[in-house]
């Protein structure tokens, strides 16, 4: 179902880069069960055990590379050392920024909103920051034949944006997954 280099299919995002993508956390719940994330997905639900989600979870984070050598930058160390209430700063002016952007138009919260783009309800449960700002800041370098545009926010903007996200759309009920130990690679 997903476009692999060699076998490319329309309707799915790109597995180039996951593993730099998600968190391990997140990918074991997916991979588990993908309508207890998302409702509307067409990613069925395989009734893997927890030895089959880890394993297939270990196997999948080891796809670093993004298409086209893309590296994702690391997230300004300004960002990273900045205060709670620094940061709860950048997320009220990244409120407003979403907000502005429309990013609903597209992207559903939460199951309310638009229904062309993922779900951003629990967005920050599943990737990484640095990912979120760099796909933010220019989407078509990770994904390049994504219909989101490149919104021209200045650096402060989108780390504001960042923040937002990183404090609002977080997944309270998403489970540890089962102890594991990752196989030699």
């Amino acid at each position: 179902c997903h476009k692999i280099d060699g076998f490319e299919r329309a309707w799915v995002p790109t597995l180039n880069g996951i593993g730099s993508k998600v968190n391990r956390a997140w990918l074991v719940n997916w991979l588990k069960d993908p309508q207890a994330y998302f409702a509307r997905t067409k990613m069925p639900n395989f009734l893997l055990s927890d030895e089959e989600a880890n394993t297939l979870a270990d196997f999948l984070l080891s796809f670093r590379q993004f298409a086209g050598n893309a590296t994702l930058d690391s997230l300004p160390t300004s960002f990273a050392a900045a205060t709670e209430a620094e940061k709860a700063k950048l997320a009220e002016l990244g409120s407003t920024r979403f907000r502005e952007a429309r990013c609903i138009s597209c992207h559903a919260i939460n199951g309310k909103g638009g229904y062309v783009a993922t779900d951003l309800g629990k967005v920050a449960s599943k990737v990484d920051g640095a990912w979120l700002y760099n796909y933010i800041r220019d989407p078509k370098r990770f994904q390049p034949n994504v219909v989101m545009p490149r919104f021209r926010f200045s650096e402060q903007e989108l780390l504001g944006v960042v923040a937002y996200m990183q404090s609002e759309f977080v997944d309270y009920d998403m489970q540890p997954p089962a102890s594991h130990t990752a196989s030699p690679g």
